[in-house]
């Protein structure tokens, strides 16, 4: 649909490079950069900066296994009494269990490194850097990029509606949802359209268990 194909981006809406959510900036403000990583870091389960171990780690990815199997490896040759190559199958078995594991545990490890630097939960975290930057859901992204790509003459006042919306505001998130019912009046009646279709299909179903309920 052409109202769907015009999508826009805009430096205010950033998609946080460790959580994968979406994080609007405050308007007005340029000195957000030290925020987005406190709110990205903090829709991941850390409270406060991500120690740089635990980067390393994460940058090891894939290698992170190779590692663990080689330890497996050579542990069960260390001490196992079977053969060499029951030996080795078992090792590899155990550094493909270690791996997982051990990234789970060195994880929280992290995440409680992190409180002792920073605040004392990310729900905090998320408080203490919303003035300068907040996560929104990604229905408020489409909408945004979606008026923006109609016409981006309305950047300041979208950017405004996605940052009330985004601290929880009804009334800002109306508004952004009227803006993006004109700018997409095609998806906005296919939307409710769904919308309708499934209230009947819960309409039907309590329905039907009242009359089972009086039979």
């Amino acid at each position: 649909m052409a109202t769907e194909r015009a999508t826009a981006r805009v430096d205010w809406l950033v998609d946080g490079s460790r959580s994968g959510r979406a994080i609007v900036t405050a308007p007005g403000r340029t000195d957000v950069g030290d925020a987005v990583v406190r709110v990205d870091a903090a829709l991941d389960g850390f409270a406060g900066p991500v120690p740089g171990w635990f980067r390393g780690l994460e940058r090891l990815g894939f290698w992170w296994y190779v590692i663990c199997v080689v330890v497996g490896v050579g542990i069960t040759l260390a001490v196992g009494p079977a053969s060499v190559v029951w030996r080795v199958a078992s090792g590899v078995t155990l550094g493909l269990i270690l791996a997982p594991v051990s990234l789970v545990l060195l994880r929280a490890l992290a995440r409680g490194r992190s409180r002792a630097d920073g605040a004392a939960s990310p729900a905090q975290a998320l408080a203490d850097a919303a003035a300068h930057a907040r996560p929104v859901n990604g229905e408020i992204v489409m909408q945004v990029r979606t008026v923006l790509g109609r016409d981006a003459g309305r950047a300041d006042a979208v950017h405004r509606m996605a940052w009330r919306a985004a601290g929880g505001d009804a009334s800002a998130r109306k508004e952004l949802e009227a803006a993006w019912e004109a700018a997409a009046p095609d998806a906005a009646a296919a939307r409710a359209e769904k919308v309708a279709r499934l209230q009947a299909e819960i309409d039907a179903d309590k329905a039907r268990g009242q009359d089972r309920g009086r039979a």
